[in-house]
């Protein structure tokens, strides 16, 4: 139809978040130039703070029925706590006192809780609280914490994925809110 203003969808999410994300970095390293603040960060640091951007970038339609996400975070949530525990001390005396079935254990537990807490997003209304930049602002600071305790990544590298994530979700509240139609036109 012409004149209707369409939404983008995942493609129109993700490829702008692509196109994007340099941009993040680019201000990121000059604003610490700026500061005087040393930040070089180390390839599994960018790795992360891209993934964290790009899932930033669409994870917004996690309360959507027809978002691809959506499935992909019964696998993510699953990972995400995984990750967690086995990089943190709590696995080792868990290991010693359980031997390798608590492995066997922990990743059956995890699993079957992303599949149940990716159940639990049909209680979200699509466009709803996900769509807020009180969301971009939750999932920052869940990313920042997750690498920082989680991961165990020191606090500049954290902060820097922090603010991947907040500004993930932003490129989706802005292409949601304002239609850019520069990035979007084309996919």
């Amino acid at each position: 139809m012409k004149g209707v203003n369409r939404m983008p969808g995942i493609r129109g999410h993700l490829l702008s978040a692509i196109l994007i994300y340099p941009l993040y970095f680019l201000v990121y390293k000059l604003i610490c130039n700026v500061f005087k603040v040393p930040f070089t960060p180390a390839v599994d640091v960018l790795l992360l703070s891209y993934f964290v951007y790009i899932i930033g970038s669409d994870l917004p339609d996690v309360d959507s029925e027809t978002a691809p996400i959506r499935w992909f975070a019964h696998a993510l949530i699953p990972m995400l706590f995984l990750v967690t525990v086995f990089k943190s001390d709590f696995m080792d005396v868990f290991r010693k006192k359980f031997g390798d079935m608590a492995i066997v254990a922990l990743v059956f537990v995890s699993c079957v809780g992303g599949f149940i807490g990716g159940y639990l997003l049909k209680l979200l209304r699509h466009r709803g609280f996900l769509h807020t930049l009180s969301f971009a602002l939750i999932y920052a600071m869940l990313a920042g914490f997750w690498s920082f305790l989680g991961v165990k990544l020191d606090f500049d590298s954290s902060l820097f994925i922090g603010l991947s994530g907040f500004f993930g979700v932003f490129t989706h509240l802005i292409l949601d809110y304002r239609s850019i139609k520069v990035l979007t036109k084309w996919w």
